[in-house]
Parts: C-alpha cells; sequence; structure tokens
C-alpha cells in the first residue's frame, strides 16, 4: 500500500507516541522524565538548557531561538524581575506593525467600536491575542493577560455589544491591571460593561434583584465556591449591585450607576450592615472581598495551577499570605510563585490549544499574521477565543484537553508544510546541521540520553525532510507539556 506524505506523518506520530506510552510510566513522566522536588530552591549552580526551556514555557509561551540560551546567562532571579516590568521590555517593530494593522479592527473609539460586525471583531481579538503571545517579549504580561481573561470570563455571542464590550475590557481593564493590585482589578471588572451585561446586572433593579452578578463575583471572581458566604450573602450583594448597569446611549460600553433603581433598603452582607450609601455600598463590599482569606486562597490556588500545575498546600498558605501582605500585588505574589514555591521542577502541565499554537509558532520562529488559519486551529482544538459559554473559563486542568489531539497532528502537519495562509517557516535558515534529527534541539528542551528523545531521532532519520521531522517533533509527546 502506498503511503502518502501526510499519512506517514500521522502514523510515525502516532507510533511514537505508542512507543511512549508503553510500559508502567505515564505520559507526563515520559514528557518530562524530572523526579518532581516540591521544596525546589531557586539558588542552583547554573540553570541548565531543559531547565531554561520549562521556565520559558511556564512563565510564557515557550521559547524562540537563543532564548533558552539568553535566559540560562541572565537567570531565573533576574528574568523573573524583568518581567515583572514590562513597560521597560522593548517590543519589536515587528508586532507593532501587525498590531498597528488591526487598529482599523479594534478602534479604541466608542463610536467606531459598535459599527464592527460582531463575529469579525471576536476574530480580530483572537487574532491580537495570538500575535501578542507569538512575538512579545513580555510573555508574562500575556500569560497573565490570558490567565485574567479566563477568571473574569464572558461569552461573546450570550448578547447584543458583548464583542463590543469584550474589546473594550480587553483594551482599558484586563491588560491594564494585569500585574497591579487586585483590588483594582475587581473594581475595573466590575465596572466593565462586558461583566455587567454578561451576568445580567443590567437588570437588576430594586423590587427585581438579579442574583447572577451577586453569586459569580463571589464564587468565581473572589472567595472561591467554599469562601464561607451563603445565599443571604449573595441576595444582599445582588440588592447592593442594583443600579449598577451600562450606559448604551451618549457614551455607549461606559458605567452608568442608575439612582433610580437602586435598593436603599436595610442590608447585611457577611454579619455587618452595609452603610446606605448608593453606589458606594458595592465599593465597601468589593473593598472586603479583595481583603478577605477565602479570596487569597481562590486566587493564590487558580495561579498555582496556571504556573506549577499542583496546588501544594504548603506553596497556597505562602502564596495566600504573601497576597494578603501585599494588599493583593500580584508583583509580589508572582513573585512568590516562581522564586520561592518553583516552577522547574513542578509537575509537567499539557498545553491548551491556545499555548500549543503559540508555542508551536515561536520555536519554529515562524512568520505569521496569526489570523484565520491559526484562530481557525486554535478553535478546532478546542479553545475558540472568547467563546466559553459558561462564566469560569477554559479549563486548566489537563485531563480537559487530553481527548483532542487529532486536530494538533494536523496543524503540526499544515504549519510545517506552508499549507497555514499567511503563516510561512525559513526552512533554509535551518539546514546547517546535516542531522535531520536536529530540529529536535530547535523544538524540545529535552536531554540527549532521554529515552523519548532517542526513538524520536531514531524515527526523523527515516524521514525525508526537515519539515517532515519539525511535524513530528511538533506531535510528539514532549512537545504538547509544558
Amino acid at each position: 500500500m502506498n503511503v502518502n506524505r501526510r499519512q506517514f506523518l500521522a502514523v510515525a506520530a502516532a507510533g511514537t507516541v505508542s512507543a511512549l506510552l508503553s510500559g508502567c510510566r505515564s505520559l507526563e513522566q515520559m514528557a518530562f522524565p524530572v523526579t518532581f522536588r516540591p521544596d525546589f530552591s531557586v539558588g542552583r549552580p547554573k540553570m541548565s538548557f531543559e531547565d531554561a526551556g520549562r521556565v520559558l514555557g511556564r512563565i510564557g509561551y515557550g521559547h524562540r531561538p537563543g532564548d533558552r540560551s539568553a535566559l540560562q546567562l541572565l537567570g531565573l532571579s533576574a528574568f523573573v524581575e524583568m518581567q515583572l516590568l514590562p513597560m521597560t521590555i522593548p517590543e519589536s517593530d515587528t508586532l507593532a506593525f501587525r498590531l498597528g494593522a488591526l487598529s482599523d479592527q479594534i478602534p479604541n473609539d466608542y463610536g467606531l467600536l459598535f459599527e464592527q460586525d460582531d463575529h469579525a471583531l471576536i476574530n480580530s481579538l483572537a487574532q491580537a491575542a495570538a500575535l501578542q503571545a507569538t512575538y512579545s517579549n513580555r510573555s508574562l504580561l500575556e500569560r497573565m493577560a490570558e490567565f485574567w481573561t479566563d477568571h473574569f470570563n464572558v461569552f461573546a455571542f450570550k448578547s447584543l455589544d458583548l464583542p463590543q464590550y469584550i474589546a473594550l475590557m480587553q483594551l482599558n481593564v484586563l491588560r491594564q491591571h494585569s500585574l497591579g493590585r487586585f483590588r483594582d482589578l475587581l473594581g475595573a471588572a466590575a465596572h466593565s460593561a462586558a461583566i455587567l451585561s454578561y451576568l445580567d446586572n443590567d437588570k437588576n433593579r430594586a423590587g427585581a434583584p438579579n442574583e447572577n452578578f451577586a453569586r459569580e463575583i463571589m464564587e468565581l471572581h473572589t472567595l472561591g465556591i467554599h469562601g464561607g458566604y451563603t445565599q443571604e450573602d449573595v441576595r444582599n450583594v445582588a440588592r447592593c449591585l442594583t443600579g449598577w448597569t451600562v450606559n448604551t446611549l451618549f457614551n455607549p460600553g461606559s458605567f452608568q450607576f442608575d439612582e433610580s433603581l437602586h435598593d436603599h433598603t436595610r442590608k447585611v452582607v457577611f454579619g455587618r450592615e452595609v452603610s446606605c450609601t448608593g453606589e458606594q455600598e458595592m465599593e465597601s463590599i468589593l473593598d472586603q472581598l479583595a481583603e478577605h482569606p477565602a479570596t487569597a486562597n481562590h486566587i493564590a490556588a487558580k495561579l498555582l495551577m496556571r504556573f506549577r500545575g499542583d496546588i501544594q498546600p504548603d506553596h497556597l498558605d505562602h502564596v495566600a499570605t504573601v497576597f494578603l501582605a501585599s494588599s493583593g500585588d500580584m508583583k509580589n505574589v508572582l513573585r512568590a510563585i516562581f522564586l520561592e514555591c518553583g516552577v522547574i521542577d513542578a509537575p509537567p502541565i499539557l498545553k491548551r490549544p491556545f499555548d500549543y499554537v503559540v508555542s508551536s509558532l515561536r520555536a519554529l520562529d515562524a512568520d505569521s499574521d496569526c489570523r484565520d488559519g491559526i484562530v481557525s486551529a486554535i478553535a478546532k482544538m478546542g479553545q475558540p477565543l472568547f467563546q466559553w459559554p459558561r462564566p469560569d473559563g477554559f479549563p486548566d486542568n489537563s485531563r480537559s484537553w487530553s481527548n483532542c489531539f487529532s486536530p494538533r497532528w494536523q496543524f503540526a502537519i499544515d504549519l510545517t508544510s506552508g499549507e497555514i495562509t499567511n503563516t510561512s517557516i525559513n526552512w533554509t535558515a535551518k539546514q546547517n546541521d546535516e542531522r535531520k534529527s536536529s530540529i529536535l534541539d530547535t523544538l524540545l528542551s529535552l536531554p540527549a540520553n532521554d529515552e523519548g528523545r532517542i526513538k524520536l531521532e531514531a524515527i526523523t532519520e527515516q524521514l525525508s525532510s526537515l519539515q517532515e521531522c519539525a511535524a513530528l517533533g511538533l506531535m510528539s509527546p514532549a512537545f504538547q507539556w509544558r
């Protein structure tokens, strides 16, 4: 039977996965055969090449050519401190040009924004997110923008004008406050048209309270589902939120407090009476929520899952303590996670589709406008950006993404064979080494004696081109994890 190039690559990748899954070790162990030590100390004599790859995959979206060697020289502490001050990191002219080309599709102007087609606008927002994650030097800022987008998730097509409200939230709320104080971010999100509209607070008024936003701001945004609030607290927070609505007339998409819709009667929240001060009632509740120990635990746990892939009790206690002591300063919280809880020896995390696509583009130094071909590939893998229908955001656990590898493999083939529109790879620049398996050095951060790598190298020697070897590397289990 004749096997064409696509079929051969698929068979080769499937054979590799089968080989790596054989025996008693798990996929995680085969992908990263290290001994996980939860008490990892930052003070290693020298960061290894493999460690540098893991750090870049955790704090950002993976390595580009030269990144791992540069990180080895810089060191973990200096890299973290640099990333915590993103405005001091210069961006490339390429990124500025490509984002500038999107300014007509995502205008930061109320009037022009509401003239955009809903679906085209969401595609443009997804394109901008992919461009920034792929080409930005401010990797941690991009990670945190994605994290908060999930934390304050809004489904774009629930109701009218939500795509426009999401654009305003991305431009003026999430990215501005990603590395700042949590209270500032919480307040900005609570005043955003995207959250108020998506969680039905624009329908919340005295005599007919709508509890959706009140419940989610405690269950998802602050205290967590086991944070100690009661149904009575939900009712009374909803009453504090009456009159918090969206201006749809003179300044569409802006926050508006409508005094005539507010419930001015007595309320008790968390066992304390709320002063009847109109709009300020909810501001005082936001203060309480941001400073609550349950909020510190909830945010710390989510950040540990995103960056470490596990929640160890000692890490959780430490990060939550830092959160409270610093009044929710994300720089201090993230510094504690990266430098005191460790990311190098943490369990591997399966890349979500967005992460997988972006890290592929970065590793191969691809030239892409990240438009329809890239955005649709991410959606086919199960992560259509800004279109998760529930307010909890795209799942963070590896199990949720472990049953959809076929679209990933197809993407690997399409990317390396030049079949994604406006996306290309300079293969001539990668032909310096006579060994076809050298492409694995470009893609993977695995030592030469790693069992999985040895098996991959054996298969690459049987393939006919560097592009096929690259596709196989992108398909391999090791590249699926960060």
